[in-house]
């Protein structure tokens, strides 16, 4: 380990103002609706629990800590009168995500110093991958806690039942999101392995087993019941998706994109003060060095090699990337030159203010006063017969959600190579056509996903269009920190 600080100097008036500058800024900026269809399914599933007291299933691995924490923060709010369960799982971001900066200070405090644990708290809160992720919900946002918390238990000299409360943390991160857990178990234990004074190869077993055996246990209801079935084909979904066609190797043309995002959004400059303070951690402490090392690598290695990456899936392999900037630049800061210290402070400063109020402020501000896709899906609700059936993409859950509308979900592959799959698509259509039920489709269900314009000219050649009503939605698929807003149309369809 790195030399800590003394122990007389281990206020807690730094790191509690550090939780409420970072619960202040994301509760002004929380999310006025479901940013994205993965938080509307969230507040759907932990809304479902919280009334009928079942733990419902997500999708893929099913998350189920991440249900059962939105289903809390449902529960919270409800005392307060608050019915909202979209604006309980953001709220649920905003409180969990502050809490992970305070135990990334309580962490590097007691792996490095004082300096370093405020210089990278500061970095976490506000940076463009983490903030973003916190006003919404997420199961990014609980997995990082629950293993940042698991650090600090790990670290903490004088935490009684340690390796109880590790496994417990540890687990309860798998248990959020199992992939994180699994890419992250080899640094850990390399973590472990330091903070022991007396290997044991049995306890070492035990803590990992136990961890693993908790977050497998979160999973059981989803293996039981009318789910089973559901459960496991969506895993095995899953599974190929991860795995086979998502997943392009550990060496992937992808993997330059991946290394330019997560030195892009720490700045290129505290990446190579990155650099810096992981050498100088070398040379101080090997094993912590390795652990940074292992801790940055092993995620990279398979987000960094997916097809279809977005930024927040980096959030875990950018944490050991801060840590080691806050070392880098508590190093510079210790300099006896008074000019020194004040042009490595303004770095510092610069390089979380620049992205922060040029890019990240104004998206977080739009979304705290918009909720577009939540508008049109009503829109849709308000402009269609309550027996209407809306084609559509991913849209499709906020239109069932907001617009009650049952849907006809398009492949978004355009049925390519899918001929069953095509004529099944067709003899729903028409079969709502014979029977007068109003059908309609979106300009977004028309145009996406469709390169040979197959789809598109099917409906062209056999149906009717007539325009309906135009509104703003905003497309989610590039990632948190972009804000694309486009128009959508509806059409009324009808046989030529």
């Amino acid at each position: 380990m790195l030399t800590k600080s003394p122990q007389t100097s281990r206020s807690w008036l730094l790191p509690l103002i550090l939780l409420l500058f970072s619960f202040t800024l994301r509760i002004f900026l929380i999310s006025k609706g479901p940013y994205h269809v993965d938080c509307l399914a969230l507040a759907i599933n932990a809304q479902r629990t919280y009334t009928d007291h079942t733990l419902h299933y997500q999708f893929g691995i099913g998350y189920p800590l991440t249900v059962l924490a939105g289903t809390l923060f449902i529960g919270l709010t409800n005392l307060f009168a608050i019915y909202d369960p979209i604006f309980a799982v953001n709220l649920m971001s905003v409180w969990l995500s502050s809490f992970c900066v305070l135990i990334l200070y309580l962490f590097l405090r007691n792996i490095l110093n004082d300096l370093s644990a405020f210089l990278g708290a500061a970095a976490l809160s506000l940076h463009p991958i983490f903030l973003p992720l916190s006003v919404y919900g997420n199961s990014h946002v609980v997995s990082l806690f629950f293993f940042l918390l698991s650090l600090y238990v790990l670290t903490h000299p004088q935490i009684k039942y340690k390796n109880i409360l590790f496994s417990l943390s540890l687990g309860f991160m798998g248990a959020a999101r199992l992939q994180d857990m699994a890419l992250i178990l080899i640094p850990t234990g390399i973590l472990w392995f330091k903070t022991q004074r007396d290997f044991q190869l049995k306890t070492f077993l035990n803590c990992f087993i136990s961890a693993i055996v908790i977050a497998l246990s979160f999973h059981l209801p989803y293996l039981s019941g009318n789910g089973q079935l559901n459960y496991t084909s969506q895993l095995q979904n899953f599974f190929m998706l991860g795995l086979t066609s998502n997943f392009s190797g550990i060496i992937s043309p992808y993997l330059p994109r991946s290394l330019g995002i997560i030195f892009f959004t720490t700045t290129y400059v505290s990446s190579a003060i990155a650099g810096f303070g992981l050498f100088r951690i070398y040379q101080t402490g090997p094993y912590l060095g390795v652990f940074l090392t292992a801790w940055f690598l092993c995620p990279l290695m398979f987000y960094g090699n997916v097809q279809t990456l977005v930024p927040r899936f980096l959030l875990i392999v950018t944490v050991p990337v801060i840590i080691a900037a806050a070392y880098g630049f508590h190093l510079l800061l210790m300099t006896k030159s008074s000019l020194q210290k004040i042009v490595v402070g303004a770095i510092f400063i610069l390089m979380l203010a620049l992205p922060l109020a040029t890019n990240i402020l104004p998206i977080l501000q739009f979304r705290h006063t918009h909720a577009l896709l939540p508008d049109w899906a009503t829109f849709i609700g308000k402009h269609t017969e309550p027996n209407a059936k809306i084609i559509v993409g991913d849209e499709e859950l906020f239109v069932m959600y907001y617009g009650k509308r049952k849907t006809l979900e398009r492949d978004l592959n355009s049925f390519e190579g899918k001929p069953a799959e095509f004529v099944q698509f067709k003899d729903g259509l028409s079969a709502a056509l014979d029977n007068n039920i109003p059908l309609y489709i979106t300009e977004s269900a028309l145009y996406t996903s469709d390169p040979a314009q197959g789809f598109l000219n099917y409906i062209r050649n056999n149906y009717r269009l007539e325009p309906r009503g135009t509104q703003r939605i905003e497309n989610w698929h590039g990632g948190e920190m972009q804000l694309e807003v486009l128009p959508d149309s509806l059409y009324r369809i009808y046989r030529n």
